[in-house]
């Protein structure tokens, strides 16, 4: 186990770990009441692994971490793999600088389709080698090419967020001669040059760097920061060498130059009365030891946050700093309670703390369903009319004028209260925040720690139906009103108007390549350009409004209409491709789960899985008593369902 091997080299090289130690079962509030354990809590969902009585042994921890990797490396072999044996040692150099990686030389053994997707859900950045011989096999027609699969099962799990392009050819720097998906998905993005030797080590660290600020701090670093006595393990569990004499907790990693200072010095650069302020104000309205108060008074000093009113500032803007900086989880609600007051915590009694950031995504086990058991999910007032699932694994939903957060077993534990009326759409930024907006015409942004509203925007002239965010980080509305609206969050400005569509603008997405396909209720589907608003294509078939679109695992598109249909379309050419039929009132909503089935919900109360190639209906369920609104796909591939009968089901 790679935890296991991680833990035996802290402790050193003839270190053991006894089965007495191994079983110790440890509590989620144990865990979290380490300042350096707290973390791994992101990721994993304890409660999945929990028994009866809320524990979880050490070997399991070690166990979940053991199949885990920061990157999945994607890349073509080359003639006489000659590009092979170059990104094999850019593997070798990646793990030298402690990062974890999957690589295809290493872990390619048994059912390798099984293994590649297995590699790619566990890892949390997927870097790809950009060859034309790469570009071109991603874009074949062979449905067996592995690089074709891998990038494909990439972009839906990961997106193009979560990839990392490095170009290993002078000819593909270039980023507009990419062509394909590749060119879709990355053709965009910033990459990392490799396509010589001259610069090695230093262009590994540039990938490095990259890598880490998407994902955040690497798997070895976080386990090897974790001080064991903090969670009251057995000493004596533990052995080192041929001495009997137990060791009392294991080694802290260097701290840095700050945190290496004695509590009471602090770097000459930062004056003694901005540390002392910080250390007094932490241990008067927090309430924490003078020890600790010292340790996140260097904590801020390092990030360059030298007063409590710039923290502020700081947490209005991202909800996870305290904990993305090494803060304990209690004390930083604590934190943001003696800040903003009990009322900005959460709007509802039963409001429990907000779990630690994600730096990646949730990576459940998979198991096959039969979706013929569900879990009812009931709070709403009124219909539910959208739900996601957010970086902590949980679910927020909307329909009613509030959004609820909800734990999948059923546990309502937020409620954000602000709009005036229906709340149709719900997003959750990359920085956390979570945007919603309803018929108020009103899009307001929540920092889901504090459940604070802090930014409302205002511009459209009626019903906001939906949100999509940009890869620049800017968020993209659609309305009643005929029109698309770019935002710009950190200037709190309208930065685009787009016009085409002669009706309402019902549901709008982010395509792989960067443009924003949307369905509208003037019957037709439109892909746009969001730098200058213009149209690329627009889609005509649908007899009826449209209220939905859906891009498919393979890059087409399809959609749902009033007319009862869903249409499956080509990207580049607008054609329609398939029409499925079979609901006997709209379709509403459609996910794609792993098998490939297409699923949808429809105003006929049923919930129906389609063969895409056939078009058959494979599987009809029913349960909900009125129209089924929305549709979410959990990590796990189960599938949520929103409707008018104000419920919620976990189907799996």
């Amino acid at each position: 186990f790679f935890f296991l091997k991680t833990f035996l080299k802290i402790m050193g090289a003839s270190a053991s770990i006894s089965a007495a130690m191994k079983s110790k079962r440890l509590s989620k509030d144990q865990i979290a009441a380490s300042v350096t354990a707290s973390p791994i809590l992101s990721f994993f969902n304890f409660n999945d692994y929990a028994d009866d009585k809320g524990t979880i042994s050490l070997e399991e921890i070690m166990h979940i971490f053991s199949q885990k990797t920061d990157v999945f490396l994607t890349h073509d072999w080359g003639i006489n793999q000659f590009n092979h044996k170059r990104v094999a040692r850019v593997n070798k150099a990646l793990q030298s600088r402690g990062i974890t990686t999957w690589f295809d030389d290493e872990q390619m053994e048994g059912d390798i389709k099984s293994k590649m997707t297995s590699g790619i859900d566990q890892s949390r950045v997927v870097v790809t080698f950009i060859t034309s011989r790469y570009m071109k096999k991603v874009a074949g027609t062979n449905a067996e090419d592995n690089c074709r699969l891998e990038f494909g099962y990439a972009c839906r799990r990961k997106t193009g967020a979560r990839m990392l392009p490095v170009v290993m050819e002078p000819e593909m720097r270039d980023t507009s001669q990419w062509e394909g998906q590749v060119g879709l998905v990355l053709g965009g993005s910033l990459y990392v040059d490799l396509c010589d030797e001259e610069g090695f080590d230093a262009k590994i660290d540039d990938i490095v760097n990259r890598v880490s600020k998407i994902m955040g701090p690497p798997l070895k670093k976080i386990i090897e920061s974790i001080n064991w006595g903090e969670l009251h393990l057995d000493s004596n569990a533990i052995s080192v060498g041929s001495s009997a004499s137990p060791q009392k907790s294991v080694p802290a990693p260097a701290a840095s130059p700050a945190a290496a200072a004695s509590p009471t010095t602090t770097s000459s650069a930062v004056p003694d009365e901005l540390f002392t302020a910080l250390v007094n104000w932490f241990v008067k309205e927090v309430k924490v030891v003078p020890k600790v108060a010292e340790k996140y008074s260097h904590l801020l000093i390092e990030a360059e946050v030298g007063t409590i009113d710039r923290l502020k500032k700081k947490l209005n803007k991202n909800q996870n700093f305290l904990l993305e900086k090494g803060f304990d989880e209690d004390d930083s609600d604590d934190i943001i309670k003696a800040m903003f007051g009990e009322s900005h915590a959460v709007a509802v009694p039963v409001a429990v703390a907000v779990k630690a950031p994600v730096h990646e995504e949730e990576v459940a086990k998979v198991t096959a369903h039969n979706y013929d058991q569900y879990k009812t999910l009931t709070g709403h007032s009124g219909a539910v009319k959208i739900i996601i699932q957010l970086q902590d694994y949980r679910i927020c939903s909307g329909g009613d004028n509030d959004l609820r957060v909800w734990r999948l077993d059923g546990t309502c534990e937020q409620v954000l209260r602000g709009h005036t009326n229906s709340v149709v759409a719900v997003y959750q930024m990359n920085d956390g925040l979570v945007c919603s907006a309803g018929m108020d015409k009103m899009i307001r942004v929540w920092n889901l720690r504090t459940g604070s509203n802090i930014m409302t925007f205002a511009g459209h002239n009626d019903s906001v139906f939906t949100l999509c965010a940009l890869p620049d980080g800017r968020l993209v509305s659609g309305s009643a009103d005929n029109t698309l609206r770019v935002w710009n969050l950190s200037t709190q400005k309208c930065e685009l108007i787009i016009k085409g569509h002669s009706d309402s603008v019902q549901f709008a997405i982010l395509l792989w390549d960067g443009t924003i396909c949307t369905a509208s209720w003037d019957k037709t589907l439109r892909t746009f350009n969001v730098q200058t608003g213009n149209t690329i294509n627009v889609f005509k078939g649908h007899t009826d409004k449209l209220v939905h679109v859906n891009q498919l695992a393979d890059g087409r598109i399809c959609s749902c209409s009033v007319d009862t249909t869903i249409r499956i379309w080509n990207v580049k050419t607008a054609a329609c491709e398939r029409v499925l039929t079979g609901h006997t009132s709209n379709s509403r909503w459609t996910v794609q789960i792993m098998n490939g089935q297409l699923v949808s919900g429809s105003k006929d109360q049923t919930i129906r899985f389609w063969n895409v190639n056939t078009g058959a209906t494979e599987k009809i369920l029913t349960g909900h008593t009125d129209y089924i609104r929305c549709l979410l796909l959990l990590n796990d591939d189960r599938v949520v369902s929103g409707s008018d009968d104000t419920t919620m089901r976990i189907w799996g």
